[in-house]
């Protein structure tokens, strides 16, 4: 019989379980401004690295948060699943929609199987002042660069560069006008 190593422990005590905690006891509360602001400085602590005015939304699940780094001014809506295993930054100003997923890992295939297969582990960067729409699938390895428009349903599986709006029907992407 094999134990959980001590620093899977040491995980799950000094950053999932509070922040599970935090997500259960804060359901109730409404996705208004004031709560997620509470939910953000509650949180705030078991995070890795957080900047000031951190907000997120009920529902919001964080998987080792503490190799996540988030920046200043950073709103995770309702429903987004950030997995940080292999390291993921957020940085300043970052919107990130309803049910979004962010993924520093996934399952591999090998022998017609994905059950037992290793799989990718590759940490994910997403610039200043990016937005991620709703339902958007963000994968292991991948850099959303500065002032970024990802579009609702989007998958995101290369590298995008600063000021690109990324629609999710073509996958095509476009420079952003300047305002």
């Amino acid at each position: 019989m094999s134990f959980p190593r001590f620093a899977t422990i040491w995980q799950l005590i000094r950053y999932e379980g509070p922040l599970s905690l935090i997500s259960t006891l804060t359901f109730f509360l409404p996705d208004l401004p004031i709560f997620c602001r509470l939910r953000g400085w509650l949180g705030r602590p078991f995070i890795g690295k957080c900047g000031r005015d951190f907000q997120f939304g009920r529902l919001v699940r964080f998987m080792h948060p503490g190799k996540l780094t988030v920046g200043d001014h950073v709103y995770i809506a309702e429903g987004a699943w950030i997995c940080a295993i292999a390291g993921c930054r957020i940085e300043n100003e970052t919107l990130i929609g309803p049910r979004c997923l962010l993924l520093t890992t996934h399952h591999g295939r090998e022998n017609g199987s994905f059950r037992f297969a290793k799989g990718k582990m590759a940490p994910i960067h997403v610039g200043r002042g990016s937005w991620l729409g709703a339902n958007v699938v963000v994968t292991p390895g991948t850099t959303i660069g500065s002032g970024c428009l990802i579009g609702a349903n989007s998958v995101v599986s290369q590298d995008v560069g600063s000021n690109t709006l990324v629609r999710p029907a073509s996958t095509q992407m476009s420079p952003i006008r300047k305002s």
